[in-house]
């Protein structure tokens, strides 16, 4: 018993210090705004990989192309990836001076096997781009006008070789919508703290941009391709291998890319079990250890509440781990979601941690296991 008490005072020990420094981390990164008056030089390709978005993609190409950023130096490209709708028709129609349209079909050799699709969109639009900026985004998302300014000026002043920026839910209707909202809220927050205290190398593909030049020196995704998803994450780790110090977050209000959350359980499960399905590729010792930490606690939490039917002075041990993890928790979301504009999310938090305890779990283990669905495929 006394060995098991240790085992789990350790595990909550390291889970409450490494949210205070994700807290720390997140609370003292300087928040970037663009200087009035400055121009932007730096010529940019927005890369839009999208299949079956009829619903969004009209909303996200308006979206792009009221940017305030000068006409003359972004391009937007759509590459469709076998949409079954009117996707590609809807873009063909639109009167956007600087939006092409690319068919993923008309780029897929005879006999080619293909198992990641959107890498394979991402990797298409940038050969046919000649910009020095690639931002990439996906076609469910909006944002606001200064986005592209806001992240061009960032790397014209800070040189970075790939720019991680924050994503968030919006529309969040009814307590799963708000838990799926404060749970990615928090994700980007980890994103970012980890980022400026050099804990690991985290980022979300709808709002990512980095250097043409150093996507084509790494081979762009070159030897993470046997994988469905990863066009995000396991790129810049690859860059990260060659340029630890060119990984930079933008944390900014003026450079938030707008999504939705998922309608139902189902999508939210292979959502996040598409997410996790590539950290057994992860290269990045930092990030393979606390998220293994990290699922650990959450399995000691819900070992603790078993045994504890069968050793009853497990209650305290087990009532204290849930303390300490809503504590550290609250601490952190509070701060994010404050600076997010989405505070008023946090009237979800207790009931939230309830259901966080058990995804974790869940999808940690799930995710390595059997197929999942994205896009009416079945991936792996």
């Amino acid at each position: 018993m006394l060995v098991l008490y240790l085992v789990l005072s350790l595990l909550t020990l390291f889970y409450v210090g490494l949210m205070l420094l994700y807290a720390f981390g997140f609370s003292s990164m300087k928040t970037w705004k663009v200087n009035p008056g400055e121009e932007p030089f730096t010529k940019v390709t927005v890369v839009v990989p999208a299949r079956n978005e009829e619903a969004n993609i009209l909303n996200c190409v308006n979206a792009i192309a009221a940017q305030s950023y000068p006409t003359e130096l972004f391009e937007i490209i759509v590459v469709d990836d076998h949409s079954t709708d009117q996707t590609a028709k809807l873009i063909k129609q639109s009167a956007i001076g600087n939006l092409r349209l690319l068919l993923l079909s008309d780029h897929i050799q005879k006999g080619e096997q293909i198992i990641a699709y959107k890498k394979k969109a991402i990797e298409i639009a940038i050969r046919n781009s000649s910009s020095k900026l690639i931002v990439t985004t996906d076609a469910d998302c909006t944002m606001g006008p200064n986005w592209l300014r806001t992240i061009a000026n960032f790397y014209e002043k800070q040189q970075p070789k790939l720019i991680a920026a924050p994503v968030r839910f919006t529309g969040s209707k009814g307590f799963f919508q708000k838990f799926q909202a404060l749970d990615f809220i928090g994700m980007i927050g980890l994103t970012a703290a980890s980022v400026h205290l050099g804990l690991g190398n985290m980022s979300n593909g709808a709002n990512l941009a980095y250097e043409r030049a150093v996507f084509d020196e790494m081979m762009g995704f070159q030897g993470i391709d046997h994988l469905a998803s990863g066009d995000d994450l396991l790129l810049m780790h690859k860059i990260a291998t060659k340029y630890p110090q060119g990984i930079h977050f933008l944390k900014s209000s003026e450079a938030i890319v707008d999504t939705s959350p998922e309608p139902t359980v189902e999508a939210f499960i292979q959502q996040r079990r598409r997410w996790a399905s590539k950290s057994a590729a992860y290269k990045d010792y930092r990030l393979i250890v606390a998220l293994l930490m990290v699922l650990l606690f959450c399995i000691s939490i819900v070992f603790s509440l078993i045994a504890s039917i069968f050793l009853p002075g497990l209650w305290k041990v087990t009532l204290f781990m849930i303390l300490a993890k809503s504590i550290v928790d609250f601490i952190f979301l509070a701060s994010v979601s404050r600076y997010f504009g989405q505070f008023r999310l946090m009237r979800t938090f207790l009931i939230s941690q309830v259901f966080h305890i058990v995804y974790i779990v869940t999808t940690g283990i799930w995710s390595q296991l059997g197929h999942y669905k994205w896009k009416g495929r079945q991936l792996r």
